[in-house]
Formats: C-alpha cells, sequence, structure tokens
C-alpha cells in the first residue's frame, strides 16, 4: 500500500486506485500493479458509532474475588423464604462479581459451580435470575412488553395450535411458525399422536403429576428421560392445558408459577446469563425474544427474525396509535 500510494499521481488523489500504468497511459506497456479492493475490507474505516454491526467488545477478564467467597457460602445456606428475600437480594447483589468469575470460566462444571455458589438463582420463582439479566445488561431502551408480543403473534396465523390453551403459549408457537427452521439441521425429539405437541416439544413439555406424587421428582424423572438435558419449558398439566411452569436447563429445575408469559422471560434470560447452550430447534426463538422482546441487539442474524421483527413491530405501533 505504501508503494502505491507513492505512486499518486496529485497528491490529493484517492488513497485507493485500482491501476496504475507505467506510462500514465500515453503508451503501451505492463501495468506496475493491479491493486483489488473489497467493501468488506474498507469496513475497518468506518467510525464505531457509525456501523450497523458493531464489533462484539473484548470480554473483561474478571479476577477471583476471594473477599465475597465467605458472603456467598453464608447466603447459599439460607432458607428462601419471605423473611430471607431482601438479605438474599442484597447479597447477590453485592456477590455480582464473583458471578462475573465464575460466568467466565471455559470449563465443564461452569453451571454446577454457579448454581452451587448461588443456589437462590433457582428460588423466587425466577425474581433472582432477573436481577442478575438486569445487573449483566441493564434496562435496554428497546425493550418490550412480552404479553403484547405474544398477543400480536396469536395474529400471525389463526388456524393453527387452536388446541392449546393459554393465549400467549398459542402466540409464541405461531412465531415459532412463522420462524421456521430452515438452514437448521435438527430432528424433533418427541413423537405424539397430536401434532401440536410434537411441534411445541423443543419449547415446552407436558407430564402429569397425581396428587399424591412430588412434582419435583415428577420432573426429575422428565429430566433423566433426556440423556442432552436440553433446556426446555415443563408444564405440569394434561397436554396443552394450562398448569404451573418450570424452565428446566442443565439438570436443574426453576419454578416460574402460573404464568406462561413470566415463565418464558425467566427462560431465555437463564439461557442468557448462565450462558446455556441453546437446541438447534429453539435457535431463532430465543433470538427473536432477546432482539424484539429484550432489546439485547438491534438486529439479529436471522433475516426470518427480522422481517417478523418489522411486521410485528409495525402491528404493535399501530396498537399504540
Amino acid at each position: 500500500m505504501g508503494i502505491v500510494c507513492g505512486q499518486r499521481s496529485q497528491s490529493n488523489a484517492k488513497r485507493i486506485s485500482y491501476f496504475f500504468w507505467e506510462h500514465g497511459g500515453n503508451k503501451k506497456g505492463p501495468h506496475t500493479v493491479i491493486l483489488f479492493t473489497h467493501t468488506r475490507n474498507e469496513t475497518r474505516y468506518i467510525p464505531e458509532d457509525e456501523r450497523k454491526v458493531k464489533k462484539t467488545p473484548t470480554p473483561i477478564i474478571v479476577p477471583e474475588p476471594v473477599d465475597l467467597m465467605e458472603l456467598a457460602a453464608k447466603l447459599s445456606i439460607m432458607r428462601a423464604n419471605g423473611s430471607n428475600k431482601l438479605t438474599i437480594q442484597e447479597g447477590m447483589a453485592k456477590c455480582h462479581n464473583l458471578f462475573l468469575y465464575l460466568s467466565q470460566q471455559i470449563i465443564p462444571e461452569r453451571i454446577d459451580n454457579i448454581i452451587n455458589t448461588f443456589p437462590h438463582i433457582l428460588s423466587y420463582k425466577g425474581l433472582m435470575v432477573q436481577q442478575l439479566f438486569q445487573r449483566v445488561h441493564g434496562d435496554p431502551d428497546n425493550s418490550r412488553d412480552m404479553e403484547n408480543v405474544l398477543s400480536a403473534g396469536t395474529l400471525l396465523d389463526k388456524k393453527s395450535f387452536l388446541g392449546v390453551i393459554n393465549h400467549h403459549l398459542r402466540g409464541a408457537l405461531r412465531i415459532m411458525k412463522d420462524l421456521g427452521h430452515r438452514g437448521i439441521s435438527a430432528k424433533h425429539d418427541i413423537a405424539s399422536n397430536n401434532p401440536a405437541v410434537s411441534f411445541a416439544a423443543p419449547l415446552i413439555k407436558w407430564v402429569q403429576a397425581s396428587n399424591d406424587q412430588n412434582i419435583t421428582d415428577v420432573i426429575d424423572s422428565h429430566i433423566d428421560q433426556d440423556p442432552e438435558r436440553k433446556p426446555h419449558l415443563v408444564c405440569v398439566a394434561s397436554e396443552l392445558e394450562e398448569g404451573d411452569y418450570f424452565a428446566v436447563f442443565a439438570g436443574y429445575i426453576l419454578p416460574c408459577g402460573p404464568s406462561f408469559c413470566i415463565a418464558i422471560v425467566v427462560f431465555v434470560k437463564t439461557l442468557n446469563v448462565l450462558k446455556v447452550k441453546i437446541p438447534p430447534l429453539l435457535k431463532k426463538f430465543v433470538n427473536f425474544i432477546e432482539v424484539h422482546v429484550l432489546g439485547l441487539e438491534l438486529q439479529s442474524k436471522y433475516s426470518s427474525v427480522n422481517k417478523l421483527n418489522a411486521r410485528l413491530a409495525e402491528g404493535l405501533g399501530q396498537r399504540e396509535d
């Protein structure tokens, strides 16, 4: 590049030219150089604030906060009840650097280490996950209300999943159907006589528990049936019915309560802050929630997510007007 720049015919010539003639184009003869310039190579000269796609920031290495170990140990043995709730909340906020230290580890036991250190991540129906997510990401300006987005999702298709009782779950499944799985190689991991149950399986599965059964034991048995332990929601009810929701991941159970909207928010935020591997058939839907609802990114890497974002954003905007 230095040689080429030195051959500029004028001092104010462009930094890059495509080729130069030894004889200035006045006579026949060989070119001194041919320089190919690709648009992608020029992006490095675009100011950071003008780039459409932001560079991934270099992760900050958090040193081991030894001084927080004792506080975390005290919190871990506290009972998750109403009287201890505020103490646990404040303690986990103080121990945030310890969480960051554990989450940056690249080892198979990373999630186990986090949950063993902060077992109350699984307590209070996802409240600790919600607060943890806020500490990591703050409050994005472009976040939206989950109920409104899933309600808008029901309008995408008025015939599919009519047997699903929960209105918002029906909207979530219609969003998944609209996004499709093109470009993703995977198989559904459940066989059912009901097509809706089979389609919903990557996101949610239904299990039944009798009155004399412990729900945790029933869900544990359900988890053991999947050797890969893929993350998903569990609804304790008959197929397609409403019930209490639980987020399961890496062999752990996080009770979320009877609201599907709260359950799906807690589920996606758990996958995000704990960096849980997302199954292929859930990638587009989770990315849709992260972009369109939680506002973590301005654009998705999936064109189908961006197109659906634009359609729903327009519909939601008309509703607000």
